[in-house]
């Protein structure tokens, strides 16, 4: 398949799982966006370091549903992280030069770029944080998997098709 772009986030697992595709596409132009993971807690060493023990401090932000709530100076809020998702949204709808786009990102980013998609516009409110918390639930993808998406400039819902096929031979594992 023709690829016109690759966009990664300014991690450094962004940019491992992208490093394939980079070296079977060498001459292809790539860009750093701000398309990395959504940070919402801060990383206060008297806050747990495991999944497990940081549960409780993940049900505690989304229960809280404050939009503009901001856990420490390293962090943002749900609202800025949402802010971030349209903004590259509409760069990516903006790119007319590029027909495939290949954006390696993390899970929640990816899923705020779909549910975006299918709101219009967009106001934020504990409602809504819910919603969005209810969305990447039920739509969490696993590492690897691709989300296919075809988009043209109209307001129209993204859809996407997940695709895991690649990784048929590998262990899956879910964070969700």
């Amino acid at each position: 398949f023709p690829l016109d772009l690759i966009v990664t986030s300014s991690y450094a697992r962004s940019k491992q799982t992208a490093k394939t595709t980079i070296s079977s596409f060498q001459h292809i132009l790539r860009k750093e966006w701000p398309v990395q993971e959504f940070t919402f807690l801060s990383l206060n060493p008297t806050k747990s370091s495991t999944i497990n023990e940081r549960r409780p401090h993940v049900d505690e932000y989304w229960n809280t549903r404050s939009p503009s709530y901001v856990d420490g100076l390293e962090v943002e809020s749900f609202e800025q992280f949402i802010n971030r998702a349209s903004q590259v949204m509409m760069d990516l709808k903006g790119m007319k030069e590029y027909k495939t786009i290949a954006v390696f990102s993390h899970v929640q980013f990816i899923c705020a770029l779909l549910w975006l998609s299918q709101r219009d516009p967009v106001n934020l409110s504990r409602e809504t944080m819910q919603e969005f918390r209810k969305f990447l639930k039920v739509n969490w993808l696993v590492n690897g998997a691709i989300v296919r998406v075809q988009f043209d400039n109209s307001n129209e819902p993204w859809q996407g098709e997940i695709i895991t096929s690649h990784m048929e031979n590998q262990e899956v594992v879910s964070l969700g």
